[in-house]
């Protein structure tokens, strides 16, 4: 069962107030849990997850929770034995709007044990330490809160306050460490017409590093960047549009050995779009700038609805004055048939990470399903990451793949019944890879009530 994530979209509902909730007794035998080289056994675990949610919403405000864990027996033949109450969660989203102005917040919670490296994949935060195999538990805690006035009118402003924390106990990898990043911003518009809207905007992004490895290797412990620069759009022609930003970008860092740097540079983010009879085509280019690194992307976009199904697909090139010249691609894809629907998802793109190396993600997504009869049916989801250093060498490369067919069928009106199997791959480029093969079955329900 995938684990409920912090930024997981709930249930809203248009009406008053909705509580929700879920309930899955499952068993898991999986061999090679940790991906380790040279499997030690079949580990098993019998569990509970439960998950209790809201949501509320009225003309002025939105409101939506969700929170859970899960009750675990575990049998582990490599790993620690950790029975008992695991992996809690919780998120809460509150926005009110007033007249032209609106407020927001929220907060997410996570509490996961990493028994190998695909734990570290989970909240969408791609980092080099997504190919390393580690035990122990990692935190997570997201914090933002926005403030908007002058919704639709002439002028207006917006304040953007957020903070990430990532904590890791119980492991001793010397790449995993804890890491803590703080952003504001500040943007104010101009609309002096209805088809155009410019503005300046202002922000400052903290980067803090702790529980480095103690000897001191050249590793950033502290970044700050500082951006300052304006904003606009326009409405070029009904079908015809434009948006695009300049900034002026400054970083200082501090290195374990206690050295410094400053780095400084002009980012761009520009797009022109226009509207086809079926969908629409753009034409977009960035750059980005790092310490010792600037990189640019120039590319298109097509989006293109059919009538069973819509897809989107992007490509372009990708170039650093230190790093290599690749190319990137992107798709959004989904169609329905008569008895299934299928999506396709793949995002590669240049980015440069929290240690400041360059590297090429690649991440393809494709999901299956497949309705057998009107209470059951077959699904099939696969997953492939990979990572390519295109900048100095320093960067962790390799790749992972992981297959899962599951097949569902409604008990009763209540309660669902899966049986799947689920294969992982692990390829590292330095050490040996490895597999790791699991069956499960679970038994859920899931409920809804309105007070």
């Amino acid at each position: 069962m995938a684990v409920p994530s912090v930024a997981q979209d709930g249930e809203i509902s248009r009406d008053g107030l909705v509580l929700t909730g879920e309930v899955v007794l499952g068993f898991e035998a999986e061999d090679n849990r940790a991906l380790a080289a040279n499997s030690s056994g079949t580990d098993s675990r019998l569990y509970v997850d439960y998950t209790l949610g809201g949501s509320l919403e009225n003309e002025l405000t939105s409101l939506e929770f969700s929170l859970g864990g899960s009750f675990q027996q575990e049998n582990y033949a490599t790993l620690r034995e950790d029975d008992g109450f695991s992996d809690p969660f919780f998120r809460l989203n509150y926005s009110r709007r007033g007249a032209g102005s609106q407020l927001s917040f929220n907060v997410g919670y996570r509490q996961s044990e990493l028994v190998d490296s695909l734990g570290l994949d989970l909240d969408g935060d791609l980092i080099d330490e997504t190919f390393l195999r580690s035990v122990g538990d990692r935190e997570f805690l997201t914090v933002g809160a926005s403030a908007e006035i002058g919704i639709d009118a002439p002028v207006g402003a917006r304040l953007d306050v957020n903070r990430t924390d990532t904590n890791y106990s119980g492991q001793v990898n010397p790449d995993v460490f804890d890491r803590t990043t703080d952003t504001v911003r500040l943007s104010t518009f101009l609309r002096p017409r209805q088809t155009l809207s410019f503005g300046i905007f202002a922000e400052r992004s903290e980067y803090d590093a702790e529980d480095l490895n103690p000897l001191p290797t050249g590793q950033i412990i502290e970044r700050t960047t500082d951006r300052l620069g304006v904003a606009v759009e326009y409405q070029i022609n009904p079908i015809l549009s434009f948006s695009g930003s300049v900034s002026a970008d400054e970083i200082d860092e501090v290195l374990d050995t206690g050295a410094t740097t400053n780095d400084s540079g002009i980012g761009l983010d520009l797009e022109l779009t226009r509207q086809v009879p079926n969908g629409q085509f753009s034409i977009f280019a960035n750059r980005t700038i790092a310490t010792g690194i600037s990189r640019t992307q120039v590319g298109i976009s097509r989006a293109l609805s059919m009538p069973r199904a819509e897809v989107t697909f992007s490509g372009g090139l990708s170039s650093s004055d230190t790093g290599d010249t690749v190319f990137f691609a992107g798709l959004d894809y989904s169609r329905a048939f008569p008895s299934g629907i299928m999506t396709a998802q793949l995002t590669q793109d240049a980015q440069v990470n929290d240690d400041d190396e360059e590297v090429l993600r690649t991440v393809f997504e494709l999901n299956y399903q497949h309705e057998l009869t009107p209470i059951s049916s077959i699904g099939a989801n696969f997953f492939y990451l990979r990572a390519d250093d295109i900048g100095s060498g320093a960067a962790d490369e390799g790749d992972r793949a992981e297959l899962e067919i599951v097949y569902s069928h409604a008990l009763n009106r209540d309660w669902d019944w899966q049986l799947g199997f689920r294969t992982r791959h692990n390829n590292p480029s330095v050490g040996s890879s490895a597999t790791s093969n699991a069956i499960f079955t679970t038994f859920g329900r899931s409920f809804s009530i309105r007070p």
